[in-house]
């Protein structure tokens, strides 16, 4: 079959999106020597995708989008149809969204691929939850969830969250696991510290200034731990600032520990090697599932992780962690303490963090994706 597989045009400083999607890519160029299907890279700009090596053809994705308020309802529907055209003249079968957002009109049959459902399931979070924001996800999910050939989720925690808030036969939702990025994999060498003047034993959190990371109950926990352990960690925070820094900022004065935290600002893949790889831990506090890729990296590179037992973790992640109450910010505290009094217990995670970061990676995902579309040829063949 032609599949055309489309991607977004998220920017490095995303974070986890970007990531995943351009695992996505480097992995198809990998496996399209393998595959008897012909596959098409869309995509706004050729020059932000890996070397396509000749093995995948490209498509440009010319859809213009508006900002502002309201402005998302302004999209012209002309580029839609247009982009929709060019699959047909190219005789597309088959389209995957790699990413959430299935935004372009056609009715040609797609795979969907949904990481989360968090607007339904926590939309008091303003970043999910302001009107404008929850509405547009809303009506996108509605629409290309319920219309998709095919439903991919990563875990079945977020195959029953999709099942139950958009109403889906299990049938249409294949679990595929996320994978570990090979840029950690790939990490043969320990780097170095971007600067010297960085303390050791520190904790590593690295996540986009948005409310749902839980930055702020992680300085209480920090706090907690000061006040009731006697221990005083050092936090690394990576990621870009979404509007909540400044607030973060403040409430690590607030609690007198702003000598302590350390804001890294958007830091580089290489820059982030190095953090997972000096690291005492990852304290992964998001309060989002059910999967996250964070752990992962960390997992990896040898760094053991702290996480929330929010939904969809701990089926993600079973015994490679310890997990925090995420209503009970002394629950961090005494995490973070029971891995800082048992080195036992952080050689044990290090290791099977390292066995389950390897079993399953981008061409994992891929394989198994391409032999779900092997399946659906059956049921596309009938018409032309």
């Amino acid at each position: 079959m032609r599949i055309a597989v489309i991607t977004s045009d998220r920017q490095p400083d995303v974070g986890g999106g970007y990531t995943f999607e351009r695992e996505i890519i480097e992995s198809l160029i990998h496996e399209s020597d393998n595959s008897d299907h012909k596959i098409y890279i869309v995509a706004r700009d050729r020059s932000a995708l890996p070397d396509l090596a000749g093995k995948l053809e490209f498509i440009e994705n010319d859809i213009k989008y508006y900002r502002g308020v309201f402005k998302w309802l302004q999209r012209q529907r002309q580029y839609k149809m247009n982009l929709d055209n060019k699959f047909r003249e190219l005789k597309i079968d088959l389209l995957w969204f790699v990413g959430p957002t299935t935004d372009i009109e056609t009715s040609l049959p797609y795979i969907c691929t949904v990481w989360d459902v968090q607007h339904r399931k926590q939309p008091f979070f303003p970043e999910v939850g302001n009107i404008i924001e929850w509405e547009k996800r809303n009506q996108i999910y509605s629409k290309s969830i319920q219309r998709a050939a095919m439903v991919i989720a990563g875990n079945e925690t977020a195959k029953n969250e999709i099942m139950t808030y958009y109403q889906i036969e299990a049938e249409r939702v294949c679990i595929v696991p996320q994978m570990t990025p090979s840029y950690v994999l790939k990490s043969s060498r320990i780097i170095e510290l971007p600067s010297n003047n960085l303390p050791e034993n520190y904790l590593f959190y690295p996540a986009q200034f948005w409310p749902h990371k839980n930055h702020v109950n992680l300085l209480y926990g920090l706090k907690i731990l000061k006040d009731k352990y006697g221990l005083c960690l050092p936090l690394f925070l990576t990621g870009s600032d979404k509007g909540n820094q400044e607030y973060i900022k403040r409430s690590a004065e607030y609690l007198s520990i702003q000598d302590q935290v350390y804001f890294l600002g958007y830091v580089t893949q290489e820059e982030m090697i190095a953090y997972y790889q000096h690291a005492y831990a990852l304290v992964y506090v998001s309060l989002f599932g059910p999967e996250n890729l964070p752990p992962l990296e960390a997992m990896a590179l040898g760094c053991p992780v702290i996480a929330m037992d929010v939904s969809g973790m701990k089926e993600q992640l079973a015994d490679r962690a310890i997990y925090a109450d995420p209503e009970n910010n002394e629950s961090i505290a005494d995490q973070i303490y029971s891995l800082y009094s048992k080195p036992e217990l952080r050689n044990k995670l290090i290791n099977k963090g390292k066995q389950r970061a390897s079993a399953w990676t981008g061409i994992d995902y891929v394989k198994t994706v391409l032999n779900k579309v092997d399946n659906f040829e059956y049921y596309r063949r009938c018409w032309e």
